[in-house]
């Protein structure tokens, strides 16, 4: 054990084990909350991936509409 880090690692609140978010609900919780929680988390990557494709999509037609016609703001 490193001496630098000795009163780290033996205080209460140091993190020795990384567990997921899906391994918590299954040790904590009834088995009908890891189901929800799952479409919670799936759902709102959905949405986070559209919001990323359509904030992309919209700032890829910018660049090409300013290097062809010098105004990024015709297509708007």
């Amino acid at each position: 054990m490193n001496r630098k880090d000795k009163e780290y690692k033996d205080s209460k609140y140091y993190i020795r084990e990384k567990v997921e978010l899906g391994k918590l609900v299954e040790r904590f919780c009834a088995p009908w909350i890891k189901i929800v929680m799952m479409t919670i988390l799936v759902i709102y990557m959905y949405g986070a991936m559209c919001l990323k494709y359509a904030s992309g999509a919209a700032s890829f037609v910018s660049a090409v509409s300013y290097m062809i016609y010098k105004d990024a703001d015709k297509w708007k």
